[in-house]
């Protein structure tokens, strides 16, 4: 019910199904259960849309805490409860926190998918988002540069990540004034 909630956006009537849930889930698998992560998961992401950004990282800690002892420090649920928690740290501003997560995410999804995969290439455009904010504009296009070749070998023609990473590399050459390349980005975008 509380998915339910959530699409329907009523964020509240959402969590209150997700605590009744861990209620339940304590109660009949104990506190270490990987079925315990994912309610925190997505408890996390409920108290997010609400704007209450500790409260989201206070819950994806527990998820990876339950992560790492029952799944192990390389697996991919792992990975992705990193990239959750270096988003709610970039929400926060704490851009050097988020990088840290982002890599280690990204070394996990190396290790696990091998060097081309889409799930790296969102991650490595999540890195160029931090770079961007900090006005390391080259190392943003870097970054943003190799999500997009990644994408590009991977995905769907038309799919629209690919669509985001040429509007992003557009925005970086915008911002250092290079306005032929960001043209030349954002037709591409289209």
């Amino acid at each position: 019910m509380g998915m339910i909630f959530y699409s329907k956006e009523e964020y509240d009537m959402a969590l209150d199904q997700y605590q009744h849930c861990i209620r339940i889930q304590v109660g009949a698998l104990g506190t270490d259960h990987p079925m315990l992560a994912i309610t925190y998961g997505h408890i996390a992401g409920i108290l997010t849309k609400l704007g209450d950004h500790d409260g989201g990282l206070e819950y994806l800690r527990k998820c990876l805490g339950i992560q790492l002892a029952k799944l192990g420090a390389d697996h991919p649920d792992v990975a992705c409860t990193l990239n959750s928690i270096g988003l709610a740290l970039s929400d926060k501003g704490e851009r050097d926190q988020a990088l840290t997560h982002y890599r280690r995410c990204l070394e996990i999804q190396r290790t696990v998918f091998g060097e081309e995969h889409p799930d790296s290439a969102k991650t490595y455009g999540n890195m160029g988002l931090e770079y961007l904010k900090s006005g390391d504009i080259d190392g943003a296009v870097q970054l943003f540069s190799r999500s997009l070749k990644i994408q590009l070998a991977k995905l769907p023609h038309g799919h629209p990540d690919v669509a985001l990473s040429y509007g992003c590399i557009a925005k970086c050459y915008s911002s250092k004034g290079a306005y032929d390349e960001a043209l030349e980005y954002h037709t591409k975008c289209l």
